[in-house]
């Protein structure tokens, strides 16, 4: 099976329509939340506290790599969310080139600093628990304070974050904070602010900075960069998302889908193992963004738009 995340922070029409496109048959929540539900009589809920003490040993079937992993809803331009197809390969994919690209390992350990309802923060998750490292999960309330998002890498020992360049925004400067442990910070969701990057690389010269780029619907980071300081100027100047990682295309191409030259506009497609299976129940839509790529003919492609 396959899990829908659904932050109960959302509007309730958004968590019906979810649960009803997707065909949940198991909400699983904690006690607190369990009466939000009771409306959805054909839905199953699990309290996380009661199933842990009635806990036992269950004989899973084997799964695949082409089985659902989960569905994310993101915001439509309809107005509905649409809710994105990823496989256990996709995941795989990601999480295996992260903790291979950053070289994670048992002693790291970071935070994750967004909703888990959106992939932002599964470069947080997944990649951690795959290497034996340590997930932190802090209330919203201290990871948009300052003040306390500061404090808690500090005293966390954070060795490495994910988070929104607005987020970041508010921590860029901070000479008062030593960050210690941190070495890494992955900033993706938005495009960055250099003027931020820059005022924290002199104050944390240690610490690396890496710009994600990616799509929901190609699985949570596609293209990316490490910034270095002789960079800087240079990013002031023109936006540059990056490299395509390992097993990945990103094409920049003209409404005949041929490749435009360099430095002519185009609109960029991304192939490869992240490209997800498409949106659920919305064939047409799937069609329109998820093509074959005409380079490759075994690959699929997604249109960025």
């Amino acid at each position: 099976g396959a899990y829908v995340p659904i932050d109960p922070a959302f509007p309730a029409e958004r968590i019906r329509y979810t649960l009803e496109d997707s065909g949940a048959q198991v909400i699983v929540t904690n006690e607190s939340l369990a009466g939000s539900y009771q409306d959805h009589k054909s839905i199953q809920v699990v309290q996380v506290e009661k199933a842990v003490q009635q806990s036992r040993s269950l004989d899973l079937p084997e799964g695949s790599a082409d089985q659902l992993a989960y569905v994310i809803y993101t915001s439509g331009t309809t107005g509905k969310p649409k809710g994105v197809q990823l496989t256990h390969r996709n995941l795989s994919h990601y999480v295996n080139w992260l903790t291979n690209e950053v070289t994670l390992q048992e002693c790291d350990r970071t935070a994750l600093l967004s909703s888990y309802a959106y992939d932002l923060g599964y470069a947080s998750i997944f990649p951690v628990l795959k290497a034996g490292g340590t997930l932190y999960v802090p209330r919203e309330d201290v990871y948009t304070d300052p003040v306390r998002l500061m404090r808690l890498i500090d005293e966390q020992e954070l060795t490495y974050i994910k988070m929104t360049p607005s987020l970041f925004h508010m921590m860029a400067d901070s000479k008062d904070h030593a960050f210690n442990a941190l070495r890494l910070v992955i900033l993706g969701g938005e495009p960055i602010v250099s003027e931020d990057v820059e005022t924290f690389m002199k104050q944390h010269p240690c610490v690396a900075v890496m710009n994600h780029y990616g799509p929901t619907e190609t699985t949570i980071g596609t293209v990316t960069k490490l910034i270095t300081p002789q960079e800087l100027g240079a990013l002031m100047d023109r936006s540059v998302i990056g490299q395509p990682t390992a097993h990945t295309r990103a094409l920049a191409l003209n409404r005949q889908q041929r490749l435009v030259p360099y430095g002519a506009p185009g609109e960029l497609y991304i192939s490869g193992e992240g490209v997800s299976r498409g949106y659920l129940n919305q064939p047409e839509l799937t069609a329109e963004r998820f093509l074959e790529n005409p380079y490759y003919p075994q690959e699929r492609m997604y249109r960025t738009g």
